[in-house]
């Protein structure tokens, strides 16, 4: 992929200079220091007792386009102000729960392609331009005849030019902002197995394999499990592995802010391994498997993967509630667990009700995603019942996959709004 120039030019400069100082000044608000210790609370599960109320969080990193008016010129300086923008936007319109940082955050340039295949997606757009769709390249979708395509995994991390971004942002408004290097959000989602399955074999084929060759479904599971593992020995040998204890996405649109993460072998030994990590993990793509096929062909798969971890949010879009007893509810790490909008809402409650494990509410994008004003009735209902059922939980709400805001850029702050008025008034 080609590398951005770093270039800036001096109206660049001053412009994200005062975007950093504005980032700065937010961080240090009091609002900031007391959200960081309620989710410190909420994730060692003891905000409800302290009488919190659930953590709310509205994602708008689908839809950040739409907030956004870039005034810089170069292409460097313009991913920079995107990146500030986000956090300036989230506060003064959003004004959810998450913790705006204290310092701006650069990835490191990482590429995994896995098993030498090519799993790059190919997208298309609708007549306003946004992405909404994609597919992938079906190297397995005859899994016995096209295994043999099977390579070595190729890894790359170009340190190097991850530092000189770095000193080119600190460069920049260092003295103001601080610079942190962190492992890419696309991590959280490289480990489960699953969706690396569907994009090798394609829907059908993913759903024919357990019935037209079971031994080599298999096989393929626990080769891409050994894959995530040895990428995660690959990013420790680099010196790339970073803690996602604190301000860091941890789950589908969840914050890691937690003080049973690192393990005291970190402390006494300073390297990160993987029990000192959160992990995100779903499987969005067997929705459709009963839950005696799925503890059958892909629950082995998966507990060997969490275990390896320190805590783990398990779930996105799929709902949890028919796999929970007899599998999720068997780990023994397990911090958070997703309600998606397909789950069962009050089955959920009563199984999380009085554990130590989060109950992850996704409320349905819908609401907020149509062309039209927000109906503040109905999403008002939409959230009392799933606050309701999750009475007794520990509970955060997360709202994402908003794609699109038509011009309205204060509807995902008046859901804001609503869900905070109806947490005051129920629970």
């Amino acid at each position: 992929m080609e590398k951005i120039i770093l270039k800036v030019t001096e109206k660049d400069r001053m412009r994200l200079r005062e975007l950093a100082k504005q980032q700065y000044e937010i961080s240090q608000l009091p609002v900031m220091r007391e959200r960081e210790e309620r989710w410190y609370r909420h994730n060692s599960c003891q905000g409800s007792c302290r009488g919190d109320y659930p953590l709310v969080v509205m994602e708008i990193k689908y839809c950040i386009d739409d907030y956004l008016d870039l005034e810089c010129e170069t292409e460097f300086a313009r991913a920079v102000e995107k990146e500030l923008l986000t956090q300036l936007v989230n506060h003064t319109l959003v004004d959810d729960d998450k913790v705006i940082p204290g310092y701006f955050t650069v990835y490191w340039d990482m590429d995994i392609r896995t098993f030498d295949l090519d799993m790059e997606e190919k997208r298309v757009t609708d007549n306003r331009g946004k992405s909404v769709g994609y597919t992938t390249i079906h190297h397995l979708e005859n899994l016995e005849a096209s295994f043999c395509k099977i390579g070595k995994t190729v890894r790359r991390a170009d340190k190097e030019y991850t530092y000189r971004y770095k000193e080119r942002v600190e460069e920049i408004f260092g003295d103001i902002l601080p610079v942190k290097i962190k492992m890419p959000p696309s991590v959280n989602w490289m480990v489960s197995p699953s969706k690396k399955a569907i994009y090798l074999m394609g829907l059908e084929s993913m759903m024919l394999a357990p019935y037209d060759c079971p031994e080599r479904y298999q096989q393929l599971y626990g080769m891409l499990v050994d894959d995530v593992l040895e990428t995660f020995q690959w990013m420790k040998r680099e010196g790339l592995l970073c803690l996602n204890n604190g301000n860091d996405y941890a789950g589908a649109g969840s914050y890691g802010f937690t003080g049973e993460l690192p393990s005291g072998q970190y402390l006494k030994t300073g390297e990160i391994e993987l029990k000192d990590l959160w992990v995100n993990l779903n499987s969005q793509e067997t929705l459709s498997i009963s839950p005696d096929m799925y503890g059958a062909f892909y629950w082995p798969h998966y507990k060997r993967l969490a275990e390896q971890f320190g805590l783990v949010y398990y779930g996105c879009c799929e709902p949890t509630n028919p796999i929970w007893k007899d599998y999720l509810s068997t780990l023994d790490n397990l911090r958070k667990v997703s309600v998606s909008p397909w789950a069962d809402d009050e089955l959920m409650g009563e199984y999380l009700r009085g554990s130590k494990i989060i109950y992850s509410k996704k409320p349905s994008p819908n609401y907020l995603a149509l062309d039209t004003p927000l109906n503040a009735e109905h999403y008002r209902e939409h959230i009392k019942k799933s606050v309701l059922a999750a009475r007794g939980c520990e509970t955060e709400i997360i709202a994402r996959d908003v794609y699109a805001l038509y011009g309205d850029r204060h509807k995902l702050g008046q859901g804001v709004q609503i869900i905070r008025e109806v947490l005051e008034k129920y629970w």
